[in-house]
């Protein structure tokens, strides 16, 4: 009994360590890193009454994945729920510093039964619309599946 209990303990940490080793080689780097924190933003869905936002229902995070301002994010982030009225998008400046208020979006798709969606920045955060071309946004370059 006390060979069997020795030896499973033993299996488990095998087990263990064989994950965490694998976990790391997936783990990025510093450059890494580094170019993919200023394509992560946070969608806030903001309710406005005279202009002025009276509600954050809730928050999600989205990934820009062109320098144009499209963003890939889950469509419950972005959900027409009638609960608000314009999409606040934050930006990641720094990595420890929380991100800041700089676009308002709208959706440009939505796949809901996928709880896929992307969004569009179609003005700063004075309301002022952009040109989408001279944007420049940092973004992560999505993969082609059919090259796997």
């Amino acid at each position: 009994m006390k060979l069997a209990r020795t030896v499973g303990i033993v299996l488990v940490v095998v087990l263990l360590s064989v994950g965490l080793e694998s976990d790391q080689s997936l783990a990025l780097g510093r450059t890494e890193r580094a170019a993919v924190i200023p394509a992560a933003v946070e969608i806030l869905p903001l309710k406005l009454q005279g202009g002025e936002v009276v509600d954050i229902p809730w928050s999600g995070s989205g990934t820009i994945v062109d320098p144009s301002g499209l963003i890939l994010t889950n469509y419950h982030v972005v959900q027409e729920t009638g609960d608000w009225d314009t999409l606040a998008i934050l930006v990641t400046t720094r990595s420890d510093s929380p991100p800041e208020p700089a676009f308002l979006a709208e959706i440009a798709a939505k796949a809901p039964r996928l709880d896929l969606a992307v969004v569009r920045i179609t003005a700063d955060w004075n309301g002022d619309p952009v040109d989408p071309a001279r944007l420049k946004l940092p973004y992560v370059k999505l993969g082609d599946a059919s090259v796997l």
